[in-house]
């Protein structure tokens, strides 16, 4: 320890050479300071003495140093020094604590330096199995530069942590984690993990590929092999699980972040009812009967039509604005009475064919060059498909209708329009077919994630062209795009609606079976991963050239839609009237 002794000679002379001339008070300016010393003392004693300790813990700083001008100390195990100042400003330093100044003061006290520590360590550790996590990384927030990664044995030690730090703790797997160190030396970690895995099967054990796998906002798909990584968990809640050609699974979050599932095979086999037709008792239970007592399991009813108007009293503020909601059923009472029945219940919606929506909001409709509402051959408008507006109104439907309990929710016109003079149209954006492809894609992957979390599944109605025509006639259908972007996709493969020489025949409509077969062969190839998403709308009515549609034509129909793999067939009449003999008995 050096130690500097003042020139011999008189008192004065000495004092004179170190030229001190105490008159006022001198403040001890230093972070965490407890004491000051007296100028009587140092004339005294003609030596400082102290101590310096961890502000936080109290406890002796050992090889601290203590610079007084020309004199320096080196404190001992007890954290002890002592100096011959010849200047009034002692300098204090120590790794891992931050550096101070203090002025000597005419006041008597013992002198006792603080110093702040600017380290922190500890270990991080798993939450769930408290074991330690190495490679995590420690640092101050919104100070990258002074990160550091934890080692094997998940210890860390991070300095230069300045006052009133908040540290964050990131490992792969894990959540992060916003830690507040305050008066702490030692800080241990826990991280949660939030990486969910498993795998899933079907009944006889075989893996299920491409089934989604989905937590609040956390969302994946399951490989080749049924296999899945969740990333992002939160800390609770209940995982679903869905896949086409089965019935939605659920379970909780379990600690392990290991979660297997078995899904049941389901297969929709439905018909259409209007709205008025359910809302009428007996009607209503025609239907249950029909059901009942026939291979159907499943029925499809509108909450908002191509008329724009919304069948319940819906919570959605933009429908009662707009003068939408015309309440024909309850969906809780009606959804209730139909699951007690082992009805699996269909939510239609149509989305941009919305005349109502477009009056009342005609700057999201489809314009004119000069500015006017564009109007197809019918004379109604056409919701605009670039506006994120009508996605938003559409998708709070969606959301509605599974909170009310729908199994699945339905689009209908998810397109651009196809019939009135195109030429005229002017959307406000590029109308390229990629960008009208994007649109449909943006509008249906958004409603897909608003549903992901939930036990409601989302299909889509596409047209025949789809399956044929790789720019789907111009509606912005892509099957590649549609096909990733929601749970099942709807062709409505009417035979009347097929032109003449459409797969070579003159009357298409005399062909139920070939039709149906060879349209979803087409889809199916071109959509290998996603094929077992198809479920085709199919007519049971008679319209056009061509046989009358009765029991043998529906059930033609039927078996095409059976014989290529779709996950279902669906019926469309109208009128909701059905040829029963067309379907097999329970």
């Amino acid at each position: 320890m050096a130690e500097h002794s003042a020139p011999s000679g008189a008192p004065g002379q000495r004092w004179s050479v170190i030229g001190w001339r105490f008159s006022a008070i001198l403040v001890i300016a230093v972070l965490g300071i407890a004491g000051t010393i007296t100028y009587r003392q140092l004339v005294a004693a003609r030596e400082l003495r102290g101590t310096v300790v961890d502000d936080y813990t109290g406890k002796p700083i050992a090889g601290a140093s203590v610079v007084a001008g020309l004199s320096h100390s080196v404190t001992d195990s007890r954290g002890a020094f002592h100096v011959s100042p010849d200047v009034t400003t002692i300098r204090v330093a120590a790794t891992g604590y931050d550096a101070t100044a203090l002025t000597l003061s005419s006041d008597t006290a013992p002198l006792a330096i603080r110093l702040r520590p600017n380290f922190v360590r500890g270990i991080v550790l798993n939450g769930t199995t408290h074991q330690p996590v190495p490679d995590a990384t420690v640092a101050v927030r919104g100070a990258d530069a002074t990160a550091v990664k934890t080692d094997g044995a998940g210890r860390y030690l991070l300095t230069g942590v300045p006052p009133d730090a908040t540290l964050t703790v990131e490992a792969a797997g894990f959540a992060g984690s916003f830690v507040d160190p305050g008066t702490r030396e030692q800080l241990d970690v826990d991280l949660r993990p939030d990486v969910l895995s498993g795998t899933v099967r079907d009944p006889q054990g075989d893996p299920v590929a491409g089934a989604l796998v989905a937590l609040g906002s956390a969302t994946t798909t399951t490989g080749s092999d049924g296999t899945y990584r969740l990333d992002g968990v939160p800390a609770t809640g209940t995982v679903v699980f869905k896949a086409p050609g089965f019935q939605v699974a659920t379970a909780p979050l379990e600690p392990s972040m290991r979660l297997d599932a078995s899904l049941h095979e389901f297969t929709v086999r439905a018909i259409y009812a209007d709205p008025a037709m359910v809302a009428q008792p007996s009607a209503l239970n025609s239907l249950e009967e029909l059901i009942a007592r026939t291979e159907l399991n499943a029925v499809v009813i509108d909450v908002k039509d191509g008329t724009g108007q919304v069948y319940y009293d819906t919570s959605v503020p933009l429908a009662q604005q707009i003068g939408a909601v015309h309440p024909a059923f309850d969906p809780r009472q009606l959804i209730a009475t139909l699951h007690q029945r082992g009805i699996y219940v269909i939510a239609r919606i149509a989305v941009f064919d919305d005349p109502i929506l477009a009056a009342q909001r005609p700057d999201w409709a489809i314009h004119t060059a000069g500015g006017a509402v564009w109007l197809g051959w019918n004379g109604r408008p056409w919701l605009n498909p670039y506006r994120r507006e009508v996605w938003d109104y559409d998708t709070a439907l969606a959301t509605e209708a599974s909170r009310l309990g729908f199994d699945e929710v339905q689009l209908d016109a998810v397109q651009f329009p196809t019939d009135g003079l195109l030429d005229q149209v002017d959307y406000g954006a590029a109308n390229s077919a990629v960008a009208r492809e994007a649109a449909i894609r943006g509008f249906l992957t958004q409603v897909h994630a608003a549903l992901a979390s939930t036990t409601t599944s989302l299909s889509t109605d596409v047209s025949e062209q789809a399956l044929w025509e790789l720019g789907g006639g111009g509606l912005g259908q892509r099957l590649e795009d549609i096909a990733g972007a929601v749970d099942y996709v709807c062709p409505t493969l009417y035979p009347a609606d097929f032109p003449s020489g459409t797969l070579g025949y003159a009357v298409p409509n005399d062909h139920p079976f070939e039709v149906v077969l060879w349209s979803l062969q087409a889809g199916a190839g071109r959509i290998p991963g996603d094929a077992a998403k198809l479920r085709p709308w199919l007519q049971d009515f008679s319209q056009g050239p061509g046989m009358s549609y009765g029991d043998n034509e529906v059930r033609r129909e039927i078996q095409g839609a059976e014989d290529s793999g779709a996950s279902g067939w669906m019926l469309w009449n109208p009128a909701s009237d059905y040829h029963s003999g067309a379907l097999q008995p329970t």
